[in-house]
């Protein structure tokens, strides 16, 4: 594979923010299939070659985990590598326990990031002293109060640096001289300025990190002070009702925060494409039909047997109070029909392809387990006869070809 220097793209950054987390069992299982399929794996993952050297074995198990007296896991970091295109992820755990959710109210997350990011230093500079990764690209990845660590921990090593639905970087970090060792912010912002290093910044629209804690008091998004473009999924134009009500009335949290989830900003970016630099495309119309389709059918509008060509418009073609059915437009003309039947949940993708091939989709999902989904593919000939049908449930595959 040929190397890809630089940022990782946005969905990495996705996937590894979610597994910094930590994961364990079926959904943890799931998003590591997938970042190894893509030839990434931890850092301190040996088992294909077992003299070479992790972190663990230089720093101790625990070197990227803070805890609390009662063993419980506070902050969080994994570091993951792709030796293929030579690309590093440290990624920052977000809020799951209440001492970050109160650091988050009172200071954006500073006062328990700030004792934590030293255990993140002695990672990185430990690493840099390997000489397998010497030549690597390094990007700081997170969610949320995750995100912070990223922007702090990305600014003060020179790092590429990639936010998902992130907080702003606190002021604490910047009035309380947690720079002033690494040249000072404002130096430090100066130096990043035309020196190849990359940000992005990915959202959900109307998310509860960038539509209240990025309202001014809690600091500034680095994306913003260094003139970046901040990437925004597709979804509603409109926000809800219970964003009004956060805002006003302290309520609403829960509500507004449904779309927050590093697992929902990876489902939303299924079926889109990505720029050279690793940044999502948004399809210019459509966006909130687009996100209705269900993820488990937009990441098949990808399939080499469909198109690989970006979307660019998403239209409603008919609405009953069963079904709703969908016209997806592709930058290279090609089209794709969409019925989803809003009972069950279920979709069908239909498409025409060279010689008049017909493609059937259908994305049946278990309601038991979200990460588990019953596809049918079908594929007719010329003459609307099945020539061929795939079945795929989790990673069992059963495939017949039709005899003719």
């Amino acid at each position: 594979m040929a190397t890809r220097s630089g940022i990782v793209d946005q969905e990495m950054a996705t996937i590894t923010s979610i597994l910094a987390y930590s994961k364990p069992g079926a959904e943890g299982d799931y998003f590591r299939g997938i970042l190894e399929a893509k030839g990434w794996r931890s850092i301190d993952d040996n088992r294909d070659d077992r003299k070479r050297p992790t972190l663990q074995s230089v720093l101790g198990n625990n070197y990227n985990i803070e805890g609390n007296a009662n063993n419980e896991v506070i902050n969080r970091f994994e570091i993951f590598v792709n030796p293929d295109t030579k690309q590093i992820a440290i990624a920052f755990k977000g809020t799951d326990n209440i001492e970050n959710a109160k650091s988050d109210v009172t200071d954006g997350g500073y006062s328990t990031l700030e004792p934590f990011m030293f255990m993140a230093q002695m990672a990185l500079d430990t690493l840099r002293k390997m000489p397998e990764y010497r030549d690597y690209s390094i990007t700081a990845t997170g969610h949320s109060l995750g995100a912070v660590g990223a922007q702090v921990f990305g600014l003060a090593n020179k790092l590429h640096v990639s936010t998902i639905n992130p907080l702003p970087l606190a002021n604490g970090f910047k009035t309380k001289g947690y720079f002033d060792p690494f040249g000072g912010f404002d130096e430090l912002v100066q130096q990043r300025l035309g020196a190849g290093l990359e940000i992005h910044q990915l959202e959900t629209p109307f998310d509860i990190a960038t539509g209240f804690y990025g309202l001014g008091n809690y600091g500034d998004y680095l994306i913003d002070t260094l003139g970046g473009k901040r990437t925004v999924l597709p979804g509603s134009t409109m926000p809800p009702a219970t964003r009004f009500a956060f805002l006003f009335t302290g309520l609403g949290a829960v509500a507004e925060g449904i779309n927050h989830g590093c697992v929902e900003v990876w489902k939303a970016l299924q079926g889109l494409t990505f720029d050279p630099s690793g940044t999502a495309i948004i399809p210019e119309n459509g966006h909130e039909n687009f996100a209705q389709i269900p993820a488990d059918l937009r990441k098949l509008l990808l399939l080499d047997d469909i198109s690989n060509a970006r979307v660019v418009n998403v239209r409603v073609a008919q609405e009953t109070d069963e079904s709703i059915s969908y016209y997806i437009d592709r930058n290279d003309g090609s089209k794709q029909g969409v019925v989803v039947d809003k009972r069950t949940g279920s979709a069908v993708l239909q498409y025409v392809g060279k010689d008049d091939v017909i493609y059937e989709i259908e994305a049946v999902p278990d309601k038991g387990n979200p990460l588990n989904v019953v596809y049918s593919i079908r594929k007719f000939d010329s003459a609307g006869e099945l020539a061929e049908s795939v079945n795929i449930e989790g990673d069992s595959i059963s495939h017949h070809q039709s005899v003719r």
